[in-house]
């Protein structure tokens, strides 16, 4: 599962939301806290844009952002993707 940010704004309105239903792979974790994410649909995050990633990764909790798209065209944000998929989960 892939959530995508375009930016900072959106971000702030919609992490509140997303943070009750998704487990991000690097949110600062406490025994509370891992408790609760094993409850929770696993996520990556993707930013359009360097302006969104630097947001989400200086948030107290620390997000990490899996992929940046070069461009906000779909097709970028999409091979971007494509391509971090193929890495991590092979070919």
């Amino acid at each position: 599962m892939w959530i995508v940010f375009f930016a900072p704004s959106a971000a702030q309105a919609t992490l509140p939301s997303l943070l009750r239903r998704f487990s991000f792979t690097s949110e600062t974790s406490g025994s509370e806290q891992n408790t609760l994410k094993q409850e929770k649909m696993k996520a990556r995050m993707a930013a359009i844009g360097p302006t969104t990633a630097s947001y989400l990764t200086t948030r107290p909790e620390k997000f990490q952002v899996d992929v940046i798209s070069p461009s906000p065209k779909a097709v970028e944000l999409a091979k971007a993707i494509r391509s971090f998929d193929d890495v991590t989960v092979g070919s």
